[in-house]
């Protein structure tokens, strides 16, 4: 795929836009551009400088491109922010804008306030990057590189064959040659795409490692305490969970944005909480939304002019949230005063409160609009450098964010919408609230943002849900929560009381250890349907998720399969079913004579054994560290070895057929 340069635009506030048709320098009598391309492998790079000779300020600029539709299968439309749906999509689809009704409520969540939403189909846009799946192996990527000065935005019509990159430089003041846009683009392919845009960004890279952790917000809300808190990292600790992180959530403060003054449930102080936390093995983490305060918070009440507000010098409602007492506003972070407490509410929090881990949620409160001379972009840039410099070296799990915003700048960052406890939040999807709660959206997201992990920061897909209490998950569902979260996630978080778990809730949480990160994954996308091939450790798989309302049929490629949901062997070259709302993953036995044909025990099949050899007449095998479960060994040993000796324990033959199984369960 190629793309044909149609021509360019820049458009100065009150002043008539320059067009330009070529990518060569370009001057009038109040700006000029001075523009660079330069080829590294299969990318090139655009860069466009602007000069001028009295300050001005921008209002848009755009690159318009022709490409030829035939080769394009779906076009990756990346959401605004964190929650935003975020996924491939076909020529035939289209992305609905917010409805009028809710829009007061949300409107500041997303992109609908400055973004004109066509509703055509076929008519897509994307934040940050963007690239074409197309008919051949590789994908054309485009993705802006000087993000920390504006956000890029991708606009693409595949019906007729056009694309516009544009700069989002709403209110941006130029006052001396700086660089405008920069863009970075090619085909490769796709994780190559990926290294080759972030080696461009030249952000820093995460140097946290992938855990599991608790949080109690999708069981407790804000009903918690300091009770419940030690109450479920105790239950933890008892049930053996090698956890990592143990973050309390929204409910502690009196009101939000009254950070440091802690309710009444919380009688012994945060400090206290933190320290019971430490002594249990785990590291603390406490919720924050930094730039956000309540309608009733003293914050507000005492100082209204650290409150963000509108042209008009109105005070802007950046949503409503019951639980926060209804409206609640945006701090406007360059206040001096506003500084200046949020470094104290930091200080606090780290050095006396003593937790180590901070999730900053609602980051996109920071930049709602162009101000100061700067874009949005901009200022969010700036946001999370100050929040970087306030949290120094303690970890950042940055949530509802523009995700460029944060690379490089935060450990882990979430990459969907929070869960919610059905399938989906029926009345806001059809309100097209894309930042919805919705399990459709998360796990899609989960998926589709899969490329980011390891670059900017370490994925959070959000939590899965075991439990039967509180929800209205199918089993079903709770497992392709579980399996996208695992799969595809490196912060892998639950909200579960795990003391009310039966004993197959604890197998499927256990199952998850040791954390195993697959590689050299194939993600096949359909209409809400995926089919992943990977690896780990060089054992293969097939995964499937059905997030459609009804149930698909995939036929197997040939060979021998291990279902470990179900326990038994599944031969290839026959028909798989995956029900709604479900997912499965099938381990691909292999045509050693000597095999591991499958385990129940590890949510990868096979995955939790690190070697198997014969030695004498009896088999060994060697289990990865970290293993928590006792699983149940599924072997394929030729005919001919009159072998039932495993690891000096017994093991029975259950299947004969051109070889044999031995079922062994460890000790």
């Amino acid at each position: 795929m190629q793309l044909k340069f149609i021509q360019g635009c820049v458009r100065v506030k009150d002043r008539k836009e320059m067009t330009f048709k070529s990518l060569e320098s370009i001057s009038n009598d109040y700006c000029s551009l001075q523009i660079a391309t330069a080829q590294k492998g299969n990318f090139s790079q655009v860069d466009m400088e602007i000069s001028v000779p009295h300050p001005l300020e921008l209002s848009s600029f755009y690159l318009e491109y022709a490409f030829d539709t035939s080769q394009v299968k779906g076009v990756f439309a990346n959401g605004f922010q964190s929650w935003t749906d975020s996924r491939v999509f076909t020529p035939d689809e289209k992305i609905s804008k917010l409805h009028p009704i809710i829009r007061p409520m949300c409107q500041y969540y997303s992109d609908d306030r400055f973004y004109a939403y066509s509703g055509k189909k076929g008519q897509f846009h994307s934040w940050g990057y963007t690239y074409f799946k197309l008919t051949q192996p590789e994908i054309f990527f485009i993705g802006g590189v000087n993000e920390d000065d504006a956000y890029t935005y991708v606009e693409v019509d595949v019906n007729r064959g056009m694309l516009r990159i544009y700069k989002d430089v709403e209110g941006w003041c130029i006052e001396e040659k700086q660089l405008l846009a920069s863009f970075h683009m090619g085909l490769e392919r796709e994780l190559k795409a990926f290294h080759h845009y972030f080696a461009a960004l030249d952000r820093d890279y995460p140097t946290v490692e992938q855990a599991a952790g608790w949080t109690s917000w999708y069981h407790y809300y804000t009903n918690i305490s300091e009770e419940i808190i030690l109450k479920n990292a105790r239950a933890v600790k008892d049930a053996g969970l090698p956890l990592t992180y143990f973050q309390i959530d929204d409910g502690f403060q009196e009101k939000t944005g009254d950070w440091l003054k802690v309710n009444n449930k919380f009688p012994n102080g945060m400090a206290k909480v933190a320290d019971e936390i430490k002594a249990l093995g785990f590291v603390p983490g406490l919720w924050l939304a930094p730039f956000l305060v309540s309608k009733k918070s003293e914050i507000a009440q005492k100082h209204p002019d650290w409150l963000l507000k509108d042209g008009a010098g109105k005070v802007i409602k950046m949503g409503y949230n019951p639980m926060w007492d209804g409206w609640f506003y945006a701090l406007d972070f360059y206040h001096s005063e506003v500084r200046v407490y949020l470094k104290e509410v930091f200080n606090t929090v780290i050095n006396d409160w003593h937790f180590d881990l901070v999730k900053l949620d609602f980051l996109f409160g920071a930049a709602p609009m162009p101000r100061n001379g700067k874009t949005r972009g901009k200022i969010m840039a700036e946001a999370m450098m100050f929040l970087r410099e306030c949290v120094g070296d303690k970890l950042i799990l940055g949530c509802g964010v523009p995700l460029i915003s944060a690379f490089g700048r935060v450990d882990y960052c979430r990459i969907g919408p929070d869960i919610h406890l059905k399938w989906d939040f029926a009345i806001l999807k059809w309100l097209n609230n894309r930042e919805r709660p919705s399990n459709f959206n998360a796990i899609g997201n989960t998926i589709n943002r899969r490329q980011l992990s390891h670059q900017g920061f370490l994925n959070d897909p959000d939590v899965f849900i075991l439990r039967k209490e509180h929800n209205k998950l199918t089993k079903g569902e709770k497992y392709a929560l579980l399996l996208a979260n695992v799969m595809f996630g490196d912060l892998i978080f639950t909200s579960d009381d795990v003391a009310m778990y039966d004993g197959e809730m604890m197998a499927h949480f256990k199952s998850i250890f040791p954390l195993q990160k697959p590689q050299n994954m194939k993600v096949e996308t359909g209409q809400s349907f995926y089919r992943i091939s990977f690896q780990v450790k060089e054992r293969q798989y097939i995964a499937f998720f059905n997030l459609s309302d009804s149930l698909k049929r995939v036929k197997l490629p040939a060979g021998l399969y291990f279902d470990g949901t179900g326990g038994v062997l599944v031969e290839g070259n026959t028909m798989w079913e995956v029900p709604a709302h479900e997912a499965s993953i099938l381990y691909h036995v292999g045509l050693n004579p000597f095999a591991i044909a499958g385990t129940v025990g590890h949510i990868f099949p096979a995955a939790e054994i690190d070697n198997i050899y014969l030695v004498d007449e009896e088999l060994r095998l060697d289990f990865s560290e970290g293993l928590v479960c006792k699983p149940t060994v599924y072997i394929k040993i030729p005919n001919e070895y009159d072998i039932n000796i495993v690891n000096g324990s017994r093991a029975e033959v259950i299947q004969k057929r051109d070889f044999k199984i031995l079922k062994w369960v460890k000790r």
